[in-house]
């Protein structure tokens, strides 16, 4: 406030002078509780952090110790079901066979699920190291890879050259590990396999957004224009599209263990690495159809 006692009124000039000044203390003071402001979030999102680190380190730790736990009765109970093979084989009867044989898939499974259990929890933590890479190159000796391993599938695996990428080498390679591997995995029962690896490059416009969280929200949209939206491509078993909200959450498979092995992690390690790449992953697919899995990197 402004006052005098010399005179009974303010000219214009006074007026405008006081406006100015009032502007600027207005301004300062609207400055000085954005700050403040500012400082306090920031103070809640140091305390968060601290607190997210520890339930990290405690999350890996009970990650840790529940899988060590685990594997010891695991390997009691693979070891005396190898012993009843090795030594009671001839006095099982068929029935009896079928259950030691089932025995040994179920403690095989649970053996990859604690694997995948720390891979998954190891991508959290790992530190990376974005250099540019060959992707072609890379896609390329995974397929050789698959091919040795298993010399009597006809697969037509087509590999766009020249893909480069500013990324972790190892995380890549693990996304497509993943990617490829469950495309051979799923073009098993055709003929006429096919799989691709390319990529689109979006000059201009947007490109479609889809990703799962927790809960199997499936979130979608366009993201930022000119990018490089890298795709693995396969004409085999396909998914039902009414399911895709689970595609990338852990252990959610959409196809029996009769059909296709797996543990439902592989997807949620590729959701989780593209992520920290700043990246997203969506798919496309329908049954009997193939799928395509997109991602980009940030």
């Amino acid at each position: 406030s402004f006052g005098t006692c010399s005179r009974e009124t303010f000219s214009e000039e006074d007026l405008a002078l006081m406006k100015a000044v009032t502007d600027q203390v207005a301004a300062a003071m609207i400055r000085m509780s954005h700050e403040k402001e500012v400082l306090r979030l920031s103070d809640d999102m140091a305390a968060r952090n601290v607190e997210l680190e520890s339930v990290n380190r405690e999350l890996e730790a009970f990650i840790y110790s529940i899988s060590h736990d685990l594997r010891a009765p695991l390997r009691s109970i693979a070891g005396f079901a190898k012993i009843l093979d090795e030594d009671y084989a001839k006095k099982l009867d068929k029935k009896g066979m079928d259950y030691l044989s089932r025995i040994h898939r179920s403690s095989e499974k649970m053996t990859h699920l604690i694997d995948d259990l720390l891979n998954l929890s190891r991508i959290s933590r790992q530190e990376m190291a974005r250099t540019e890479i060959d992707m072609s190159t890379i896609a390329a000796s995974i397929i050789s890879e698959m091919r040795e391993a298993d010399p009597e599938r006809s697969v037509d695996v087509n590999i766009m050259e020249g893909l480069w990428a500013s990324a972790d080498r190892r995380l890549i390679e693990i996304v497509l590990s993943n990617l490829l591997e469950n495309a051979w995995k799923f073009t098993s029962k055709k003929d006429d396999a096919l799989i691709e690896f390319g990529a689109i490059i979006s000059v201009e416009g947007t490109v479609p957004d889809v990703r799962t969280e927790p809960g199997g929200v499936v979130e979608s949209g366009m993201s930022p224009a000119s990018r490089t939206v890298y795709y693995v491509k396969d004409n085999g078993a396909g998914f039902d599209p009414n399911y895709l909200g689970k595609l990338f959450r852990p252990f959610h498979r959409l196809h029996s263990d009769s059909e296709f092995e797996g543990t439902g992690i592989g997807l949620t390690i590729v959701d989780r690495i593209v992520r920290r790449h700043g990246g997203r992953v969506w798919a496309e697919g329908d049954i009997g159809k193939g799928v395509t899995v997109y991602f980009t990197l940030g």
